[in-house]
């Protein structure tokens, strides 16, 4: 199973087989649980071996779960309330009062970015964080990207 997880994550990006992951990392977040802000790389000095790209996946979500929503606090919201369909509020807060998106762990769905722009900078908008946990519990899946250049 995980050798079939790393090899459609790569498949998604277009990636060679032999590019370089870190080994999946699942995280079990339960009430107060939450992981504060962050880069997936080294912001300040960026490094040759920092992640280049991100996969965040919800694997497990309980019934009663509140909060958990991963938080990117410089991505604008561009209105979401208006712009697209409410379907959409199933998959992002869309009334939350907060700068930014922040994307509801819903099992199944997983969110991906690129943590480098194409100049080789990194990327500020990837700052993120997972809200924490109000009630229940969350489990998730990161994967992470190093050497995507052929």
């Amino acid at each position: 199973i995980v050798a079939c997880v790393r090899s459609r994550a790569l498949e998604f990006q277009g990636f060679a087989s032999n590019s370089t992951m870190d080994n999946l990392a699942a995280v079990k977040y339960g009430a107060g649980g939450e992981f504060k802000l962050h880069y997936d790389y080294h912001h300040e000095s960026p490094q040759n071996f920092d992640r280049r790209t991100s996969f965040f996946g919800t694997l497990e979500a309980s019934e009663d779960l509140e909060g958990g929503s991963t938080w990117f606090p410089l991505v604008e919201r561009l209105a979401w309330n208006s712009l697209l369909p409410e379907t959409w509020c199933r998959f992002i807060e869309c009334g939350n009062p907060q700068q930014g998106v922040f994307v509801k762990p819903v099992v199944g769905n997983a969110l991906f970015w690129v943590n480098f722009k194409e100049n080789g900078q990194g990327h500020d908008a990837t700052v993120h964080a997972g809200s924490p946990v109000v009630q229940g519990t969350k489990v998730g899946l990161n994967i992470w990207t190093y050497d995507v250049r052929q």
